[in-house]
């Protein structure tokens, strides 16, 4: 749990953390459905 003990000690970074890996998930799951239908 590396992003909870980083959360813990600057709380600030937890919505930067959420901005960019909140896209990036989405993408990846998107584009992994994607690929999976596709095939």
């Amino acid at each position: 749990m590396l992003e909870a003990s980083i959360n813990a000690d600057r709380p600030k970074h937890r919505s930067v953390f959420r901005f960019i890996w909140t896209p990036l998930f989405l993408f990846y799951s998107l584009s992994a459905i994607i690929i999976y239908f596709s095939v």
